[in-house]
């Protein structure tokens, strides 16, 4: 049996849903949504990494006023508030979540790919080819 157009359309549709849906809920699972900036504000507030001290904090502003001094407004960002070594560990961790992310949606992209392949080309029925979303880790 021969699928028509739309019934093709309509069945990328719904797998493009499925995909969609995981990977929101993969994303959910990891904390996704949470910038550095958030994740660094979260653990300064638990304690978990603590603020430069104050005569760092000045010198920030003071370079900053004698660099920009065509600026009105200094701002200092909140990563520039915690030591190098918090902020590169806190950016490490979010490039690494943003990485497992992409992976899994490559992964479930090129299973709906296949998926999609086996309902149209050998007829394989939707709820088949919609467990081998499910079989994605």
């Amino acid at each position: 049996m021969g699928l028509t157009k739309t019934q093709i359309n309509y069945l990328e549709n719904k797998l493009d849903r499925a995909v969609s849906d995981k990977v929101d809920k993969f994303r959910q699972e990891l904390g996704e949504g949470k910038s550095s900036d958030k994740v660094i504000a979260d653990r300064l507030q638990s304690g978990e990494i603590k603020l430069l001290p104050s005569k760092e904090i000045l010198k920030k502003i003071r370079e900053k006023t004698s660099n920009n001094s065509y600026y009105y407004n200094t701002n200092l960002y909140v990563n520039e508030l915690i030591s190098d070594e918090d902020r590169e560990k806190i950016e490490a961790e979010v490039r690494s979540r943003d990485k497992k992310i992409n992976d899994y949606s490559d992964k479930l992209y090129k299973a709906k790919t296949n998926a999609l392949d086996k309902i149209v080309l050998e007829g394989v029925d939707v709820e088949t080819a919609l467990a081998e979303l499910d079989n994605i880790k």
